[in-house]
């Protein structure tokens, strides 16, 4: 699944659960779920390219763009008055959601590109790819 998509179900996550501790778990099951449908990918080879790192760049922005504005329109229709402490909790909830949402492609990618293989990274990065659609 592209990041965009996985970028914009853990904002929304995030903006309609109160509490961190319940947005992280299903953040990131949200990314297992997501990748267990059949959905179109880009191909990544080794990361070796400019142009690779460009479309992962363009794919996080577009991502991070869209998440802005839907939250922004929610935000905007509920016409609600969220006072400082609670948009604070809001919007470090939303952040929590996109990260953990896109946290277990950033671990392939350690995995993958750097051959960065803690004890913890190799079960984890074999189970996201057995659930992952092919």
């Amino acid at each position: 699944m592209i990041l965009s998509a996985h970028i914009v179900v853990g904002s929304l996550i995030g903006e309609h659960i109160d509490s961190p501790f319940i947005v992280i778990p299903i953040s990131i099951i949200s990314h297992l779920v997501m990748d267990a449908i059949p959905h179109w990918d880009y191909t990544i080879y080794q990361l070796s390219t400019y142009q690779e790192w460009v479309k992962i760049g363009a794919d996080i922005g577009t991502g991070l763009l869209f998440a802005f504005l839907i939250i922004y329109l929610l935000r905007k229709h509920k016409n609600r008055q969220i006072d400082q402490k609670n948009i604070f909790k809001k919007n470090v909830n939303v952040l929590l959601g996109i990260f953990f949402a896109v946290a277990l492609d950033g671990i392939t990618l350690l995995y993958m590109k750097w051959n960065f293989i803690p004890a913890f990274i190799t079960p984890i990065t074999k189970f996201h790819q057995w659930v992952h659609f092919k």
